[in-house]
């Protein structure tokens, strides 16, 4: 039961990295504009990226490629919340059904949300995994030929 749990949760925490991006429930949120309405991912311009001095911060990607966000801002209904294990269930105003794991401080604050309460999450998108996608040897140098 517990494995098919975190094999169930692997996958949709999994759909949610793939699909967050394309999703236009999710608004960006640069540190210009926090507390004011964020806007449409879609609407995203590339080169369009917040300026901060972390360089993991700069939108990265080639010029002309699109960015992928890692700030945003969900809002919906929530519609199952376990403060014990941070886990958050929400639908967005279009219908959509996510399930977050909250860590942190914020954990902390799932005690006084309940089933029915119109909640925003500020999220943020996280590596889990890495998968070379080039040769392994450990090189730098494309092959001779």
């Amino acid at each position: 039961m517990k494995k098919s749990f975190f094999v169930l949760f692997g996958f949709l925490i999994g759909m949610l990295i793939l699909t967050g991006p394309m999703a236009s429930f999710a608004q960006m949120m640069p540190p210009d504009q926090q507390g004011s309405p964020g806007r449409d991912l879609n609407q995203q311009q590339p080169g369009s990226a917040p300026q901060t001095d972390d360089p993991m911060d700069q939108g990265g990607g080639t010029q002309g490629s699109p960015m992928i966000p890692t700030k945003g801002k969900v809002s919906g209904e929530v519609l199952n919340v376990d403060p014990p294990t941070g886990l958050i269930e929400i639908r967005t105003d279009e219908g959509l059904i996510n399930i977050f794991t909250v860590e942190g401080d914020a954990k902390q604050q799932l005690d006084q949300v309940k089933r029915g309460d119109q909640v925003d999450l500020i999220v943020t998108l996280n590596a889990v995994e890495v998968n070379p996608q080039g040769p392994t040897d450990g090189s730098t140098e494309p092959p001779a030929g």
